[in-house]
């Protein structure tokens, strides 16, 4: 009853795309791949006929953008297709229209990060060796020795022919996710035998959020006088996962030295929300996630990099005066690119869904400084914007929190839209 529930609302949000989806791409269309076929089949549950199975030709579909003229411009990105039934046979290319995957409301973000990790791992995923480990920290470039495991690099066009079924095993489970037009879930496989490739696939996704970079937790306490001696802390990754991960210190943090999985880090001077940000490695050939689709409501869906900001972990650095209760960070990003942060908004929390009781104000973000609560008590509470940074409206999201036990600091992530402004409202005032 749960996968056909998912699967009804995932065709609902399709079709709403096309209806109130913000267009980020109105010119772009997919062609098929010669490079890249495979035979799958489908049931054919059309009630006037019998009962058979349909044989296909897949084609790997790919995503190119157009110019002015309607001419391809740039490399064609690998998509997924939603939709089995679609004519790979075709080779004519169709023009699509596109909307941002993750600024569709219809649709929890949970179960769009659950696309996203397949897509993830069926682009192609792998681990350093004791050689990669070694160039990495000398920024020498890494050669396909480099890897212990290489499950074909779309990124880097190594072992496609040989890892394919990577990419197809994700392309399975992404058709298993989504529903025919009556709402039931296809059915379509390919004839090669993917299982292992999808335990594979699903058992990295289900892993994805316990295989990051663990230092013993996520805060470690200073004092003025580790300010005032410029301290410098040794830090081990017991997870031994940071050579997946991209690390980004803030101002007041200097990293000294990465080592496999050793970080040296000296403390500079102390600022609200003292952290290293640590970011998984690109995967994707595109800046943001995206639903394709034509007149026919032919589907297709590209995933980007962007999201991987948003889900960067952190290891803070907190004053010992500070560490009454929870301590809630709030980023702000902008819909258009998750790339720009937004400052000047304020949040409030409560601890009723009415925003009634025990309700208190954040401080106002500013340029470097995230809005933030202080010595929060609740368990659970929730939270919504007030004010909305400058050109921006207001998000009305309301997210409810639940403090994980043992933590002593939070961050979450609101997303703004660009405010739209009506010219002939403004006219009647």
């Amino acid at each position: 009853m749960k996968k056909l529930i998912l699967v009804l609302l995932l065709f609902l949000l399709l079709v709403s795309c096309q209806q109130q989806g913000e267009t980020i791409e109105s010119d772009a269309q997919v062609t098929l791949s010669d490079t890249i076929t495979a035979q799958y089949t489908l049931p054919n549950d059309d009630e006037d006929e019998e009962q058979e199975v349909l044989e296909f030709t897949y084609r790997l579909p790919e995503i190119t953008t157009l110019n002015d003229d309607n001419e391809p411009t740039g490399n064609a990105i690998p998509a997924y297709s939603i939709d089995p039934t679609f004519d790979f046979e075709n080779s004519e290319p169709t023009i699509l229209e596109a909307h941002n995957f993750y600024a569709v409301d219809e649709l929890d973000t949970a179960i769009k990060d659950r696309l996203f990790w397949i897509a993830y791992y069926g682009y192609g995923y792998y681990e350093l060796s004791e050689s990669g480990l070694s160039k990495l920290e000398t920024q020498e470039e890494l050669t396909q020795e480099d890897y212990v495991v290489f499950h074909g690099d779309f990124d880097n066009n190594h072992n496609l022919d040989n890892d394919i079924n990577w990419y197809l095993a994700a392309q399975e489970l992404i058709w298993e996710s989504f529903s025919d037009e009556d709402g039931n879930p296809y059915e379509a496989s390919f004839k090669t035998n993917l299982s292992s490739y999808k335990e594979a696939i699903l058992a990295l996704v289900n892993t994805t959020y316990q295989t990051i970079p663990q230092f013993g937790g996520s805060v470690i306490t200073i004092n003025q006088s580790d300010v005032d001696n410029q301290t410098i802390y040794d830090l081990s990754d017991q997870n031994q996962k940071l050579h997946l991960f991209n690390v980004f210190p803030p101002k007041g943090l200097e990293i000294l030295n990465i080592d496999n999985y050793d970080i040296e880090v000296q403390l500079l001077d102390y600022t609200d929300d003292l952290a290293l940000s640590f970011v998984r490695h690109d995967r994707f050939e595109s800046h943001d996630s995206t639903i394709y689709h034509n007149i026919d409501n032919q589907r297709f869906i590209t995933f980007g990099n962007s999201r991987l900001a948003t889900l960067a972990t952190k290891f803070h650095f907190e004053m010992d005066d500070n560490l009454v209760g929870v301590s809630l960070s709030i980023t702000n990003i902008a819909q258009e690119d998750s790339n720009i942060i937004l400052y000047g908004a304020q949040y409030e929390i409560a601890d009723d869904i009415d925003f009634s009781t025990n309700v208190v104000k954040s401080t106002v973000s500013e340029e470097g400084v995230n809005a933030r609560f202080n010595n929060l008590t609740q368990e659970t509470f929730y939270l919504r914007q007030i004010s909305a940074p400058e050109g921006y409206g207001l998000s009305e999201e309301i997210k409810e929190v639940s403090v994980p036990t043992g933590a002593s600091k939070l961050s979450i992530t609101f997303v703004n839209e660009l405010e739209v402004i009506d010219p002939e409202a403004n006219n009647n005032e």
